[in-house]
């Protein structure tokens, strides 16, 4: 929706301070579940690819390390990183593709933040992760064919030998 009609959807940011007892609930229960659930490694990704490219983004505008580093200590990010990243539904499988995915999220909302866009992060992960659904779809059919292809033509050659 903050796609589509911008002007008239809000997202949490808006709506939420830099609570310390919602983050602390946020960070205590998100932690757990996406431990629980083996998704730890894309928050992980995640947080270090953005704090590589706040650096990036301190030196390329100038602004103080801790004012490019802050947004990711809000509760809106909280639930982005924990709860959106990792939804089982609509990331890739493999953890290694996990991982790419979850970096280039952060790549191409640095390049957003660039253009002082608020939400960010939520059109990165709008971008980046369908197409990424969609490369691996392809990806698994054209493998699937292969090796349906591989196992015909070893049928084929036994019925012929």
């Amino acid at each position: 929706m903050l796609f589509f009609a911008s002007e008239s959807v809000t997202a949490l940011s808006i709506q939420w301070g830099n609570n310390l007892a919602a983050m602390i609930v946020i960070w205590g229960l998100g932690s757990a579940i996406i431990w629980r659930l083996r998704r730890f490694h894309i928050c992980l990704t995640y947080v270090l690819s953005y704090l590589a490219f706040a650096l990036l983004r301190t030196w390329i505008v100038g602004d103080p390390l801790l004012s490019e580093i802050s947004p990711i200590t809000g509760p809106e990010y909280q639930l982005f990183i924990f709860f959106m990243i990792t939804d089982p539904k609509t990331t890739v499988r493999s953890r290694k593709a996990q991982c790419v995915v979850a970096f280039c999220v952060a790549a191409l909302e640095t390049v957003f933040r660039l253009h002082s866009n608020i939400y960010a992060p939520l059109y990165a992960l709008f971008c980046i992760g369908p197409p990424a659904l969609l490369i691996e779809m392809w990806w698994n059919s054209r493998h699937e064919i292969s090796s349906a292809d591989v196992k015909t033509a070893g049928v084929i050659q036994a019925g012929i030998s």
